[in-house]
């Protein structure tokens, strides 16, 4: 059984929801100004039309990433399982669907209903992806659920005092506030998971965990 998610995870869960409101919140607002100007459509059309722009640019750059990323991966040196959220994204998907099954009822216009279907289908398509994603180490960085994370991009890692098989690992970004992921795992790859990341940061100028 995966290891369950703990303190730092969670925090790390959070920072990233903020993250994501904080530039998906405005990107929706304006896009439903600009929709409402040039279209002449109602609010709800408007925030229906903004988020389906939203959903669809994130789900092209996240198939976009994929696809690039698993390409160059090369071999898996070690796989460490799935996400520990696994529970936690199919219940996001019940409620993504029973949501957009309540906004269709609402009577909304027929563009806005097929925009309602064709946002739960994506964002239901991506938490389902999730689910069945990997945490691995590769020849070439550490795939992590759905993108490459690369040797020369990581500047340390330390083990959670709190939990055995979770270890934070920082990384070089050009989001200052985004610079660390948490990595949960089975008690038993840590061993190694920790010789693979003193064997490959010692190649990239980084301490050995």
């Amino acid at each position: 059984m995966l290891a369950q998610a703990n303190h730092a995870e969670a925090s790390c869960g959070h920072r990233d929801f903020l993250v994501c409101a904080a530039v998906g919140i405005p990107l929706l607002v304006l896009g439903a100004f600009s929709a409402s100007i040039l279209l002449g459509t109602s609010l709800i059309d408007s925030l229906v039309i903004s988020g389906s722009g939203i959903s669809g640019v994130a789900f092209t750059v996240v198939l976009i990433v994929w696809l690039r990323d698993r390409g160059t991966a090369g071999p898996v040196l070690l796989d460490c399982g799935g996400p520990a959220a696994e529970y936690s994204c199919r219940l996001a998907v019940a409620v993504l669907l029973l949501g957009a099954l309540v906004m269709i009822s609402t009577g909304r216009s027929r563009m806005s209903q097929t925009l309602i279907v064709l946002n739960a289908l994506i964002g239901s398509g991506l938490l389902i992806s999730h689910t069945f994603s990997r945490l691995q180490v590769c020849e070439r960085g550490i795939w992590c659920y759905g993108s490459l994370l690369k040797w020369s991009r990581i500047t340390s890692c330390e083990w959670d005092r709190e939990s055995d098989a979770t270890s934070r690992i920082r990384f070089r970004t050009w989001l200052p506030w985004y610079g660390g992921v948490i990595l949960s795992m089975l008690s038993e790859h840590k061993t190694a998971m920790t010789e693979l990341l003193a064997t490959h940061s010692s190649a990239a100028g980084v301490s050995p965990p």
